[in-house]
């Protein structure tokens, strides 16, 4: 009985973990003028090769260091998850902003043509090139550590780079 206990306690820790990033508030930085379209381009390596999920967020292990993956809560692509986080902060300043969805398959240059055809005078285009969250429990609490590479293009209505 002693046995189920501390499996069902060693397991429990790490089943279920789940991330979330929408209905964050974001901080951009900056005041934006214009009116934004806002894409996350998921490039990881091991979503691109079909290792991963798209939702796919890190991984955590139990305290028995038994390491289990960590997606996102809503099951969406993390850069779904990114975009519309984004989208809502820049809404609640009252910054005209809307989301361009990219699959993580879908060429760049695809991307920019949607944004040429759409009605907002910027894009920001952020590339997800690492997004690698870990967890490791303590002993009462759980460390979290982010390791990422992302990368933001900023283009103008031509699709012409004004910021990278």
């Amino acid at each position: 009985m002693m046995k189920v206990a501390l499996i069902i306690v060693l397991a429990g820790c790490a089943f279920g973990k789940k991330m979330t990033f929408e209905n964050k508030e974001i901080d951009a930085g900056n005041t934006v003028y214009k009116p934004v379209a806002v894409v996350f381009h998921d490039q990881r390596p091991e979503v691109l090769s079909g290792r991963e999920k798209p939702s796919y967020c890190g991984h955590s292990n139990s305290t028995g260091q038994i390491g289990y993956n960590i997606q996102t809560a809503s099951g969406k692509p993390l850069s779904t998850e990114f975009t519309n986080a984004l989208v809502a902060s820049l809404t609640k300043r009252q910054i005209t902003a809307e989301a361009l969805m990219a699959a993580h398959t879908q060429p760049a240059d695809s991307i920019l043509l949607a944004f040429k055809n759409g009605k907002m005078e910027r894009l920001l285009y952020f590339t997800i090139a690492r997004w690698e969250a870990t967890m490791r429990p303590k002993f009462v609490t759980a460390e979290y550590e982010v390791v990422y590479n992302l990368e933001l293009k900023v283009y103008d209505r031509e699709g012409a780079i004004l910021a990278n």
